[in-house]
């Protein structure tokens, strides 16, 4: 076996994918390869793609073939999110080797020549914050790629989902839904909390109140992401979480718990995905929730004084009429959502909605996504809705 130098680019514009990225990481070393900090160094450039929604998905494209004209002397290999997502866009656009999520472990031994006694290892991961002052760190590091997460302690605690989002392309490279361990989870919290990293933690996961689901059930002992939450808590008095990617469906299944997790000041801030608050659009989204449920839920929330909490949205989604863009934009004015992911729908042709009539044009996706914009400007609402604006991504008023 050829040792080979690998640099590996991470356009992942998720948290979770970091946790795979150091499985490679961690492969590649116990395998003999060494880890290169400069392109320009490598023998083989492993690119972490991203592709949950249209100009992520180009973003990632461009990059593959601008690698692959500027390091000639490099293999570009493209990993991550997109060869699941749609392969043959991949193989159209970029043309060059993949390494796909779901075959990632034979697929890596095949292009390192590895040796079939080393294999990619699940482990609980977790990181350091980077930073308190998130507006600071982007003027003094403008060349750093740094989220809203950057400021609290990350710990991933499941992968997958069990969801089936009509519309949904992440479910196209998810792996089978598993939970990582409560105590391996407590380990890297215990380990991570203190004067240096805060007590504040970020839970992440692809689908995060299915944590304690083994596959599809939960286990013998039943554990719910609110006994999670405890057991954190426990940790130290100090100590508090925010939820991310938090499917309102779960939430509503222990409402209680998690009420009472709020009252207790444990749960400081909370991202919960609506993607509409249209009935009949939620249906067809298979989202499992109703806009009485999302008023159940929020309403709830307002009268409680909490209102640290966020959200994404669909535009564009198949049989889309404007009044259902103006009710979903009007509930999150009401409601007084600080933070709003605007997402244009993404046709990918083995998904449930590209069978559903009756498309939204181009055009007029571009001008209700103005109509959003507009709206959520007037009323001082932080919003995202295309790749160049991450920078500006999540960026909160929060009272930590």
């Amino acid at each position: 076996m050829t040792n080979k130098k690998i640099f590996i680019h991470d356009l992942a514009a998720c948290s979770m994918r970091s946790q795979n990225i150091q499985k490679y990481k961690d492969f590649f070393e116990r395998s003999g390869h060494v880890l290169v900090d400069k392109m320009e160094d490598s023998d083989s450039i492993l690119v972490w793609t991203c592709g949950y929604r249209e100009d992520v998905m180009s973003n990632s494209l461009s990059e593959l073939n601008l690698l692959k004209m500027n390091f000639s002397k490099s293999e570009i290999i493209a990993g991550g999110c997109i060869p699941d997502i749609d392969r043959d866009r991949v193989n159209r656009e970029f043309g060059g080797k993949i390494l796909n999520w779901k075959e990632d472990e034979s697929l890596i031994k095949e292009y390192y020549g590895t040796d079939d006694s080393i294999n990619l290892v699940d482990f609980v991961y977790s990181e350091d914050r980077k930073t308190i002052d998130l507006d600071n760190f982007r003027k003094e590091n403008p060349d750093e790629h740094i989220t809203f997460d950057g400021q609290f302690i990350n710990i991933v605690i499941s992968e997958g989902c069990n969801y089936a989002c009509s519309y949904c392309s992440e479910i196209l490279m998810f792996p089978d839904f598993k939970s990582f361990s409560l105590e391996g989870i407590v380990e890297q919290a215990k380990m991570r909390i203190g004067e240096k990293n805060g007590y504040n933690l970020m839970l992440s996961a692809d689908s995060l109140g299915e944590w304690g689901k083994t596959g599809k059930s939960y286990g013998s002992d039943k554990q719910i992401l609110p006994d999670l939450i405890e057991s954190l808590c426990d940790i130290d008095e100090r100590v508090t979480v925010s939820l991310h990617n938090l499917h309102p469906h779960t939430v509503l299944r222990y409402f209680d718990r998690y009420l009472d997790l709020i009252e207790k000041n444990k749960i400081f801030h909370m991202n919960l995905p609506i993607q509409s608050t249209s009935n009949r659009i939620l249906k067809l989204m298979n989202r499992i929730y109703k806009k009485e449920d999302l008023i159940k839920l929020f309403g709830t929330l307002k009268e409680m004084g909490f209102t640290n909490y966020d959200t994404h949205i669909i535009v564009g989604f198949p049989t889309e009429q404007e009044k259902d863009i103006f009710d979903t934009v009007n509930f999150i004015v009401e409601y007084n959502l600080n933070y709003v992911l605007v997402s244009r729908y993404m046709e990918v042709l083995s998904l449930p909605s590209s069978k559903i009539n009756d498309k939204i044009l181009k055009k007029d996706i571009d001008s209700r996504v103005k109509i959003v914009e507009d709206i959520f400007t007037k009323n001082n609402i932080i919003y995202n809705t295309n790749e160049s604006d991450l920078m500006r991504e999540q960026i909160r008023r929060l009272n930590l």
